[in-house]
């Protein structure tokens, strides 16, 4: 996660393709310091980190589908 630019997206299953769960389990349970935790989306572009997640991606510049509030726009923000 540390390694995914401000502005930009991936999702758990880019991070861990082999157990995406484990991803969620760290971030959940360890609640990591410094690591920009927000930056990590489930594999639809939704958030589990509700709200403070979706307001910490829109002041990077994130930005939602058309029509949701909670969707990231994968195509725009999914860092390669």
């Amino acid at each position: 996660m540390r390694e995914i630019p401000a502005g930009r997206v991936q999702t758990y299953v880019d991070l861990c393709p082999g157990a995406p769960w484990r991803v969620g389990r760290v971030v959940r349970l360890e609640q990591p310091g410094g690591i920009p935790w927000w930056r990590a989306v489930k594999a639809d572009g939704s958030l589990g980190g509700g709200e403070h997640q979706r307001d910490l991606l829109v002041r990077e510049g994130v930005g939602f589908r058309p029509g949701t509030r909670a969707r990231v726009d994968l195509a725009r923000h999914r860092s390669e």
